[in-house]
């Protein structure tokens, strides 16, 4: 998911980076439901400041499944009246026409099942033919 912001703001292992992800974490966790320990910060790139993230699963089956989660995070993300962008971090995404949330699957290292979200640029464009 891509946010406003300076990458160069937020060096490895600072406080600064530390609070980004927990507030990024917060944000997607009160929008989707699931419990902030579900949210797992997997990297951050330039792009401003793209947030490649899982949801992994719950380990007592309480909250929404994995599967729910996301229909939610899709649902508000193409509504800009959602509560995702309410959020301290999610009330910068950055989202233009044609762009969508991508999901892969990977095995977490625990073998528990996660998610990765990334909000890629899509565009659609226009060929004319002559």
């Amino acid at each position: 998911m891509r946010v406003d912001g300076d990458l160069d703001k937020l060096p490895p292992g600072s406080q600064a980076e530390a609070e980004f992800k927990l507030a990024f974490a917060h944000d997607i966790a009160r929008a989707t439901g699931v419990h902030l320990d579900r949210v797992q910060i997997e990297e951050l790139r330039a792009g401003s400041v793209v947030v490649d993230f899982a949801i992994l699963p719950s380990l007592d089956d309480t909250g929404p499944t994995v599967g729910s989660a996301l229909t939610t995070l899709n649902e508000h993300f193409n509504r800009l009246s959602s509560p995702l962008y309410d959020g301290k971090i999610t009330s910068r995404i950055i989202r233009e026409d044609g762009d969508r949330l991508e999901y892969s699957f990977r095995e977490a290292a625990s073998n528990i099942r996660a998610v990765i979200v990334q909000n890629r640029i899509i565009r659609n464009r226009v060929h004319e033919l002559k």
